[in-house]
């Protein structure tokens, strides 16, 4: 094949591969970005969407994998001179139909598999949950049991009660009311009433009912009578509110009054109950017992608005699982499949109360649990089907061996990332906090070493993949929605996330932001992820254990403890608890300790705090009191302890727990070298003046520059430089500036300027530079400003670069003999820019906001409005003609049109350049028709050559002039004559 239609055949060739390319890129853009946003429209649930995210990835690659086949089939083809592949055996079918049976039959185990496991840890799930509620409801049952007892038990109330009532006591009356409101507000009732020894109320607090309920009337007599303590309950009041009211006759009395402890539900009881320790959609906690030949439901359900202690289904419903358990056809603890009160169906475990006719029950819908089981079979058999793909890909792949070939250049393009990564890898692996970066398809093209520590694999293993490779589906859907919002909005994310890691759940506080090239391009993102878990654990305990330093009866806040030093040799070695209040156990979590010795309460105790049992003994032997703070390794508690001795060998300690004042101081000193380290990150040079101009701290940057630049300065400006008197008293060529920076910067701390700024030079002799400063004020009730140098010398030479840019452009268009018009895409001129103005079809002025079609004939108005369409849809348009007539003859031009990018509004503007081929026109006219002559000749020689032989090289010479004459219009020469070039070639010998 001669040199130029082999060339001509590579350059076709890449200009379909180009728009295959194109083709590509079109429709992957439109199919995120219209796909994507018609799914956020459609599903709102989650699982919903992963679902159908999986299943618009499965349709998007094989829509994509037809449309690149069909498209490189059609315009590439197949090369004729490559050899054919060889044919694949028929006996390796044998092997891939056994394969497919094999992953068939897997594949269906799988699925089995994972409804049995989803049915087990449903049931698992819902029993755990089951025995939580119950354990709280038992816990708080017994402690509102627990006040009740105490107000049976007290001598106060009933002694105080007989000095009101017999004595006429009125300040015994006020007392007993007094305390009793205090336990009221204490205990969380939400009502106390007082009835005397013949059932009448004789006092309430201020939302005790008016009228007592017959069935509390006669649950008050009944405990009175029997004195014991009982409840009534739960039941709807007048008001609405679900209630339950416990009955304390004082039996410190002969002949007992009775004290009624009136509960609202739905301050403590139904909020929990409402509660689910998980997510789930359809999951809840019903509370009911039998009433008669009715299921009572005591708490609000979720479905069932106003149902608390008001529903009431027939205890004879077959299908009802609650009416089963009430009837002991379903066993407790055990989970049970059936009607919930809806009549949908529902999986249960129930648990009775104990004390009480009670029953809980913890459920869900059927359907959500199957829900589970349903995306996991869905999986498993995508999973079979992508086996079932690479199995047949397999067999496809032995007829496709040149894929090694791109396979093989895939794997060096992603080793040339890598080296090109390394120096940023290595400085990644000193860190503690997991580094990484991805590229824009959400692939891990860093992994530092911290991070594979987190997620439990090498970084060999990560690199190349995405987080679907390294995270629960769920949460890898979550992390790669942030990754597209990062690269969308262009924008860094701080936020806290949880993450399954190989050390289970952990929490990170990450930053994400987008990752640049040397142009400022978007090529992925990156991520700094620091692990915060014990942090987050240490703020959770710190607000649990405020929540235990509530006592029952009083407000004192420091733990007391009273005991008894023990001696060996004149040594203390232990010491035996005495006494202890209530505060003791909330601020040591220690319980049950009084007789017992220390070494028993707190094992290593002894061991590990010799010091403090030291103090202990010198004091206990008649020392002064000492006051102190000291560490308890062994309870993990900060104490500031002080203690004396009531007695010989007896000493008594007040503490208070100051862990969290110490946590805060360290909290405290974490933040100021945090955001000193921050400073030091900064680029920027930055110091903090106070009120008088003295430089009173500085970042990193600055020492450095001064450090650096201290023979052009005359010395390092550092802290406690006067930089006023230094701006104020510089000399050479930029004193001008240091005058204006020392103006500025006093305005500044005048409070007459809100901030300054000033550009200004700073030559070295080796080269130029150019610096900003900017001075803002402290922050509120601060005195004193912040002073930032930052170097702009790129920028100043980016400025220069582009100023010389804008005059070679101007220049270079001034040059261009072409006509250059700016229009719209409604065909209206914007801009005309010319030096041959003969060549418009109108002078400029009456060019300027009209249309084509105003100005143009109609053909080439309509030629030029399908350019610009063209180029509306594809970015440019070249080789379309018109034709005009100027100053009385025809003229031809060729448009070549570009749409331009960046322009405010709502119609798009095009470039369109205009160039005169009047004369080209001509010649190819010209040569057309001696095209036509030479032919004709060329056919009466052939005609004489059949009957003349030696005029055979004059008719070869002819076609050689058609072939030139051919190659200069641009179309192919019509006579084979590679023959006389070899023979050329072959008797031209050097």
């Amino acid at each position: 094949m001669p040199p130029v239609i082999a060339n001509q055949l590579v350059a076709t060739r890449r200009d379909r591969i180009l728009t295959v390319v194109l083709v590509y890129t079109l429709f992957s853009g439109l199919w995120i970005l219209l796909s994507d946003k018609l799914m956020q429209m459609v599903f709102n649930d989650p699982g919903q969407i992963i679902l159908v995210g999986m299943f618009k990835g499965w349709l998007f690659v094989g829509v994509t994998a037809l449309l690149l086949y069909g498209l490189m089939r059609r315009w590439l083809g197949t090369d004729p001179e490559t050899t054919a592949m060889p044919m694949v055996s028929r006996r390796l079918y044998k092997p891939f139909v056994g394969l497919s049976v094999v992953i068939i039959t897997l594949t269906s185990v799988g699925i089995i598999n994972a409804f049995n496991h989803h049915q087990e840890a449903g049931a698992i799930r819902l029993q755990a949950i089951a025995d939580l509620k119950a354990r709280q409801i038992a816990d708080w049952l017994t402690e509102r049991q627990g006040d009740a007892d105490f107000v049976q038990t007290s001598d106060f109330f009933a002694d105080h009660y007989r000095r009101w009532q017999e004595s006429g006591d009125v300040f015994s009356g006020d007392r007993l009311q007094k305390r009793l409101e205090q336990l009221r507000k204490s205990r969380g009732f939400c009502a106390i009433s007082l009835l005397n020894t013949q059932g009448e109320k004789i006092w309430g607090s201020a939302s005790s009912p008016a009228n007592l309920s017959p069935p509390l009337q006669e649950a008050a007599q009944l405990a009175s009578s029997s004195r014991k303590v009982g409840f009534v309950g739960p039941y709807r009041d007048l008001t609405g509110h679900v209630r339950l009211d416990f009955v304390a006759p004082l039996t410190a009395m002969p002949s007992p009054a009775t004290v009624i402890l009136h509960i609202d539900l739905a301050e403590w009881l139904l909020p929990t109950l409402q509660t689910w320790p998980i997510p789930s959609i359809s999951g809840e906690t019903v509370l009911f017992r039998r009433d008669g030949d009715q299921v009572l439901f005591l708490n609000e359900l979720k479905y069932k608005k106003g149902s608390a202690a008001n529903l009431h289904l027939p205890i004879t419903t077959d299908k009802l699982i609650f009416a089963q358990v009430l009837r002991g056809e379903a066993p407790l603890g055990k989970l049970i499949q059936d009607m919930d009160y809806r009549g949908v169906p529902s999986s249960g475990v129930a648990r009775s109360i104990p004390g009480t006719s009670w029953y809980l029950m913890v459920k869900q819908d059927q359907s959500e649990l199957y829900a589970e089981v349903l995306d996991d079979g869905i999986w498993v058999g995508f999973v079979g089907l992508l086996f079932l793909f690479m199995a047949g890909s397999g067999l496809y792949l032995l007829r496709q061996r040149e894929a090694l070939v791109i396979a093989n250049s895939v794997q060096q393009s992603q080793a040339e990332r890598l080296r090109a990564l390394n120096l940023l890898a290595a400085i990644a692996e000193s860190s503690d906090d997991a580094i990484f970066a991805k590229d824009l398809d959400g692939r891990y093209i860093l992994f530092n070493a911290a991070a594979s520590h987190f997620v439990g694999k090498p970084a060999e293993e990560v690199l190349g993949q995405d987080d679907r490779a390294i995270f629960p589906a769920e949460q890898a859907a979550w992390l790669m929605g942030i990754n597209r919002q990062v690269i969308t909005e262009n924008q860094s994310y701080t936020h806290e996330e949880t993450l399954s890691t190989a050390n289970g759940p952990r929490t990170f506080l990450a930053t994400k932001g987008p990752l640049r090239d040397e142009q400022g391009n978007i090529i992925g993102i990156f991520g700094i992820s620091r692990d915060i878990t014990g942090r987050k654990q240490a703020e959770m305990a710190l607000h649990s254990s405020e929540k235990s330093y509530r006592s029952l009866f009083d407000n004192m806040m420091n733990g007391y403890a009273h005991c008894l030093m023990i001696y060996e040799h004149g040594e203390a070695k232990d010491f035996r608890y005495l006494k202890i209040n209530k505060a003791f156990e909330a601020l040591t979590g220690l319980k049950d300790v009084v007789g017992r010795h220390v070494s028993e309460v707190i094992p290593g105790f002894i061991e590990t705090n010799r010091d403090l049992l030291e103090i202990f003994g010198e004091v206990a032997k008649g020392g002064p009191a000492r006051q102190f703070e000291s560490y308890v390794p062994t309870l993990g508690i900060w104490f500031s302890i002080s203690v004396f001795s009531p007695q010989a060998e007896q000493i008594v300690v007040v503490f208070d727990n100051i862990s969290e004042r110490k946590q805060a101081e360290m909290t405290l000193r974490e933040s100021e070298e945090f955001k000193h380290a921050i400073l030091d990150s900064v680029n920027a040079h930055i110091a903090v003046l106070d009120n008088q101009g003295t430089i009173t701290a500085v970042n990193r940057a600055w020492e450095c520059f001064g450090k650096d630049n201290a023979a052009y300065s005359g010395g390092f400006i550092g802290v406690g430089a006067k930089y006023l008197d230094i701006c104020r008293q510089s000399i050479g060529p930029y004193s001008g500036a240091g005058q204006a920076a020392h103006d500025g910067i006093q305005a500044v701390l005048d409070k007459s300027l809100p901030s300054f700024n000033l550009e200004y030079p700073c030559h070295l002799p080796t080269r130029q530079r150019w610096f900003i400063l900017t001075v803002t004020p402290m922050g509120e009730g601060k005195q004193g400003a912040v002073i930032t140098h930052t170097n702009i010398t790129e920028r100043k030479e980016a400025e220069e670069a582009l100023g010389q840019l804008t005059d070679d452009m101007s220049a270079t268009l001034q040059a261009v003999p072409d006509l250059l018009f700016e229009v719209d895409e409604t065909g209206r001129y914007v801009k005309v820019k010319t030096t041959q103005e003969e060549q418009l079809a109108a002078p400029p002025a009456q060019l300027l906001g009209h249309t084509v079609h105003e100005v143009l004939p109609p053909e080439a108005a309509r030629t030029v409005m399908e350019s610009l369409a063209a180029a509306s849809q594809m970015g440019s348009d070249y080789g379309r003609t018109i034709n005009l007539q100027l100053a009385g003859k025809g003229r031809y031009f060729e448009l070549s049109v570009a749409r331009k990018s960046g322009v405010k509004g709502n119609l798009q503007h095009f470039i369109v350049l205009s160039r005169d081929i009047t004369e080209r026109k001509a010649t190819e006219l010209a040569l057309r028709q001696q095209t036509g002559e030479l032919a004709e000749r060329n056919a009466e020689l052939q005609r004489f050559n059949r009957a003349m032989v030696g005029r055979e090289l004059n008719m070869i010479e002819l076609k050689q002039q058609v072939n030139a004459l051919c190659q200069q219009l641009g179309q192919e020469p019509p006579y084979p004559l590679a023959f006389m070039d070899a023979a050329t070639a072959t008797t031209v010998k050097p």
